[in-house]
């Protein structure tokens, strides 16, 4: 027969538990806690780049908006030679600008 070894000083363990542990499967309050709160931080950090870059976004549109409003405008006063008035809204602001046919010639 074979001869069995055994040490006084040990206590064998489940499969799969890790010292610390009580040998139940799953993870600690703990572990789920420092996961939850690194989830949130790079959350944080991505909500707050992404209204900025909407934000950004959006003063840019308004900014091609007016370009091409006003090249239109410019457009327009040469043609007919007279005055010409541009207008931009907004939901919170109007702004209407009558510039004489002259300042567009100047302009270009």
């Amino acid at each position: 027969m074979g001869a069995s070894t055994s040490f006084p000083h040990s206590t064998p363990r489940s499969s799969g538990s890790l010292p610390g542990r009580s040998g139940e499967p799953g993870y600690t309050v703990l572990e789920l806690v420092i996961v939850s709160a690194i989830g949130l931080l790079v959350l944080s950090f991505s909500v707050g780049g992404i209204s900025r870059a909407m934000a950004r976004e959006e003063l840019d549109g308004w900014a091609r908006a007016v370009a091409a409003e006003l090249t239109a405008a410019q457009q327009a006063a040469m043609t007919r030679r007279t005055d010409v008035t541009a207008s931009f809204r907004t939901s919170a602001q109007s702004l209407t600008v009558t510039l004489p046919v002259l300042v567009w010639i100047l302009i270009t």
